[in-house]
């Protein structure tokens, strides 16, 4: 059966949704793909207006099943978590083996049940993930613990957090509002890194910069493991507010001003001829090295932030596979020298690699605000597309006439001589069972349990 998988990025600045279609040798090849401006309705990865974002999903999901072509039935959505709240907490758990026995993966599945349970200490947060980084068999780390014998077996984590409404809020959205089931929930800085960084640069050392419309996100690993994710409360619309305010513009007209002629390090040219910005009733002029000077401005700080944020977790020399950046800021002119002067580490633009895809001209898979939706998608495991069901018709088997002139008759002529019709028949499709997402589906369930009981306590 053909998998058809279907992700949606919840962007400060865009909704973004794709359609993939995977092939058997797990690679994809991308149906359909759309994006749209997010109507103020998201705000730095929180969904703030439930109705209005159901109504841009319905959209989207219009604009893909569009693409996709007649028949075809979006059911389902994987979804990215990001934003301001997210946040990393090492979690370590541990477990006594037996002398006689060795780890089982039901050893493993204990430790993982035992870090779900971990009751998270800051106020108005909850658990979206649990990410696992290494294990230590008596105090000796190894990669893969099944079958080796130890009294005792530690696993230490990544806990992912963020604020308690991001999973009701999806669910009440996506479910209630804009009618779609919602096959997962994953962290999209996460995601990102797994799509554009390999194996070896994770081992090597690598960091992941995404410059957003509302937060710049870095995501760091080291030896392969998670070292955590830090969320800088600055983005692209910072920029954009600094040049309105300083320049007397709408925001329209500075994100233009920003995104065509501007340049996060300012060359101070002389004579510079000036800009002419066309707005209704005024064309005012304004020059370039203004114009660039409050970019650099802004830019240089949640830069400085960003190699704050990575000196947290590891000294960013030791970054020895640099800095990938992605996201709307990276396409700043520029931006990629600033960050390798800042944190004195390389620095490239961000690619999803080939090896997902069986085909390579695609242009998507190189345009910055479908990435983060692409990557969702490559994690997705379970169908959410109903394609329509194709009916083999059967040939008609032609009865030849007799060509004798004599008219034969048969003493033995019977009903069961009779040619046989041929039957026609339909295959029903059988519904797939649907797959709980990885540990979120419970988690979700219980905090909508919760929400109703509490209402059901309210009515008198």
């Amino acid at each position: 059966m053909t998998q058809y998988i279907a992700a949606i990025d919840l962007g400060t600045s865009h909704i973004t949704g794709v359609v993939g279609k995977k092939n058997s040798d797990g690679t994809f090849l991308i149906s359909a793909a759309e994006t749209m401006p997010t109507p103020g309705c998201i705000v730095r990865g929180n969904i703030t207006n439930l109705g209005v974002t159901a109504d841009s999903i319905v959209k989207i999901t219009d604009k893909l099943e569009a693409h996709l072509g007649d028949g075809f039935t979006i059911n389902s959505y994987y979804v990215g978590a990001g934003g301001q709240s997210l946040q990393t907490v090492d979690y370590t758990v541990s477990k006594e083996i037996a002398a006689d026995a060795t780890v089982t993966q039901q050893d493993i599945d204990d430790l993982e049940e035992l870090c779900r349970l971990y009751k998270i200490q800051k106020k108005n947060f909850q658990l979206i993930d649990a990410i696992k980084t290494v294990y230590y068999a008596d105090g000796n780390k190894v990669s893969n613990p099944i079958d080796v014998s130890c009294l005792k077996l530690e696993a230490r984590y990544k806990l992912v957090i963020g604020d308690e409404r991001i999973l009701p809020n999806i669910g009440k959205t996506f479910k209630d509002r804009a009618s779609k089931e919602v096959a997962g929930v994953l962290i999209t800085p996460l995601t990102l890194a797994d799509a554009m960084m390999s194996d070896d640069e994770k081992k090597l050392g690598c960091a992941l910069v995404s410059f957003g419309a509302g937060v710049t996100t870095v995501t760091v690993y080291k030896e392969n493991v998670l070292l955590g994710i830090s969320v800088i409360p600055f983005g692209g619309n910072d920029i954009t507010n600094d040049i309105s305010a300083v320049e007397q513009l709408t925001d329209t007209v500075s994100e233009k001003l920003k995104t065509q002629n501007g340049s996060v390090l300012n060359p101070d040219i002389e004579n510079a001829q000036p800009i002419t910005v066309e707005m209704e009733g005024a064309t005012p002029e304004i020059s370039p090295n203004d114009l660039n000077a409050i970019i650099e401005g802004r830019a240089r700080e949640i830069i400085h932030n960003v190699r704050a944020g990575i000196a947290a977790m590891i000294d960013p020399k030791a970054l020895s596979s640099g800095i990938i950046i992605t996201g709307g800021g990276a396409e700043l002119e520029n931006i990629a020298q600033l960050v390798k002067e800042i944190c004195g580490a390389k620095t490239r633009l961000s690619a999803i690699r080939s090896n997902y895809f069986n085909t390579g001209d695609d242009t998507r898979l190189g345009n910055l605000v479908y990435m983060p939706a692409i990557s969702i998608m490559l994690k997705g495991t379970e169908n959410c597309v109903v394609a329509p069901v194709v009916v083999e018709e059967k040939p008609v088997v032609a009865i030849e006439p007799q060509t004798s002139s004599e008219v034969v008759i048969s003493p033995h002529f019977d009903k069961k001589d009779t040619p046989k019709q041929p039957k026609w028949t339909e295959k029903k499709s059988k519904k797939e069972k649907k797959k709980p997402w990885w540990g979120m589906k419970d988690l979700f369930a219980d905090v909508l349990d919760e929400e109703k009981e509490g209402d059901n306590e309210q009515k008198y």
